[in-house]
C-alpha cells in the first residue's frame, strides 16, 4: 500500500511541479494539487501515466479541466499551463466532458 502512495504522490508531483512558475497564488497551487491528488487517486493514475496519452489520463484531466473552469477565474491559456496543455487542447477537453463524460442527462 506504501508503494502505492507513494506513487500517487509521485504522479501528482510530476503532473504539478511547475505550478509555483505560473502566477498563482499560495492558496491556488495547495487547492490545485489536492485536486490532483485526488482525480489521481479515484481514477487510479500513477507516475508511469503522467504525461501519456492514455485514455484514463486524458479523461481524468479533462474532468481536472471541467473542475479547474468552473470553479476558479482562469483563462483557457492559465488552465492549459496548469494541466501543460494548448489552450485548444483545453477547449476540447471541456466539450469532451461536457459531451461525453457527464453522461446523458436527459
Amino acid at each position: 500500500m506504501n508503494a502505492k502512495v507513494n506513487n500517487l504522490e509521485l504522479a501528482v508531483e510530476k503532473a504539478t511541479h511547475h505550478l509555483n512558475d505560473l502566477t498563482l497564488t499560495e492558496t491556488e497551487v495547495e487547492t490545485i494539487k489536492v485536486l490532483f491528488r485526488v482525480a489521481y487517486k479515484q481514477r487510479g493514475i500513477y507516475s508511469t501515466s503522467v504525461g501519456t496519452r492514455e485514455r484514463n489520463i486524458v479523461e481524468t484531466n479533462a474532468c481536472i479541466v471541467n473542475v479547474l473552469k468552473r470553479n476558479f477565474p482562469f483563462s483557457l491559456n492559465l488552465i492549459g499551463k496548469v494541466v501543460g496543455k494548448h489552450h485548444s487542447s483545453i477547449i476540447y477537453y471541456i466539450k469532451m466532458h461536457n459531451d461525453f463524460l457527464m453522461g446523458d442527462e436527459k
